[in-house]
């Protein structure tokens, strides 16, 4: 596979005007967190959602679920592009993703809008689908796309500031975000929080524990390594004079894979594993 290379120019995005009261909701895909989502989304309206799914028995549990009432279930994907102001898609793969976005632009193509429509991406895709869907939808008059794929932030070129702020509302507990600002601002200053050492030795008690009950943690083995890695980078750096901080927080244990990625390992911006191993 060729290396990804999507840079912040790249990112696609469109300026829909600010959405008005009552729009019809419409919903494709339910899998399994697909339907969840849409679960929730259903239960905080009180005019309804519109859903789609192409195994017909999960739009009907959902129906069954929540209420018809609330749920009502498209007989197509014409009918959810025609009826509906804001669509989501949450689907599971790639091709599927791209497909049902072909078919609404069809649909649009042959039946242009006269009013403004928004589509909401949440599939997990590669990054760059999302700049193919958003020139598929924004080519159409009053269309709108907003994607949300996983990234790789600055491998990506994607500002850092941009996945804090995803963690600040998506993930707003105290110990998640403290540390996603950490790896933002590239603070491993351990002398102000837990140090490496200390995260070394945690993990290796819970490795201890897991042999000895024969219960496997392959996140703690992962984790392990990864501060493993960590620490000796720092280490490095400061042999050599280079590091930044004395000692260096737990959250530093993203070096490895930083170096792993042909990134900055950021304990030590001036330590270059590339040109060490050339010298």
């Amino acid at each position: 596979m060729d290396k990804l290379n999507v840079t912040q120019t790249q990112v696609p995005f469109s300026r829909p005007a600010s959405p008005e009261r009552n729009l019809a909701i419409g919903w494709v895909g339910l899998g399994n967190m697909g339907y969840l989502m849409a679960r929730n989304f259903a239960k905080s309206r009180s005019n309804g959602l519109l859903v789609w799914n192409r195994t017909t028995s999960k739009a009907e549990d959902l129906q069954k679920e929540v209420g018809s009432n609330v749920v009502s279930i498209a007989k197509d994907l014409t009918e959810i592009v025609e009826k509906c102001d804001v669509i989501f898609t949450s689907l599971s793969e790639d091709t599927i993703v791209k497909s049902v976005y072909e078919k609404f632009a069809e649909v649009l193509k042959s039946k242009p809008t006269s009013s403004a429509k928004i589509f909401v991406e949440t599939s997990t895709t590669f990054p760059t689908l999302a700049p193919q869907l958003d020139d598929l939808i924004t080519a159409l008059p009053h269309c709108h796309f907003v994607t949300s794929p996983l990234h790789f932030a600055d491998k990506s070129g994607i500002d850092p500031s941009n996945v804090l702020t995803f963690v600040e509302e998506i993930l707003p507990a105290p110990s998640m975000v403290g540390y996603a600002n950490r790896m933002a601002h590239k603070n491993f200053d351990g002398t102000t929080g837990f140090s490496i050492n200390g995260g070394i030795k945690d993990a290796s008690h819970m490795r201890h524990l897991s042999s000895a009950n024969d219960v496997p943690l392959p996140a703690i083995d992962v984790a392990y390594q990864h501060l493993l890695t960590a620490r000796a980078i720092h280490q490095s750096a400061r042999q050599a004079g280079t590091a930044n901080f004395d000692v260096l927080d737990w959250s530093g244990m993203i070096a490895g894979v930083r170096v792993a990625a042909g990134l900055a390992h950021s304990t030590a911006p001036r330590y270059n594993p590339v040109q060490e191993k050339s010298d």
